[in-house]
């Protein structure tokens, strides 16, 4: 199985990424990856991360990896109305990613819910 999946929708003009496991390596793909999906998102784009499926945590290589991606979606046009939507069922996650992402991120527990947050 892939560590992570990462998708356009054009028609909601919104980022998903599925990650089920994110070492060293898969980390420095998923950057470039989401370089790439980054160059077909339309300004006021929006995001959705699902780790539900994660086995692990973030080791602490990953995080500092993993941290500026955000700035990457800011500068690339992210909706500023609404956070990135992380969909996560583990105390531990929700809290790195709390600490990489600080106060740009909102949590869900499923994708019914991020939609229904992005259209309200």
């Amino acid at each position: 199985m892939s560590a992570y999946t990462i998708n356009y929708d054009e028609q909601r003009n919104l980022i998903i990424v599925v990650a089920e496991r994110l070492d060293e390596n898969a980390a420095a793909a998923y950057i470039k990856d989401f370089e790439e999906i980054l160059k077909k998102v339309k300004p006021g784009f929006s995001g959705i991360t699902d780790v539900r499926k994660a086995k692990s945590v973030l080791s602490q290589e990953v995080v500092a990896l993993l941290s500026p991606t955000m700035q990457l979606a800011i500068n690339r046009g992210l909706r500023m109305d609404k956070k990135w939507v992380y969909l996560s069922d583990s105390p531990i996650f929700t809290m790195q990613l709390n600490r990489m992402f600080r106060n740009q991120v909102e949590y869900k527990e499923t994708y019914e819910e991020a939609y229904t947050y992005f259209s309200s």
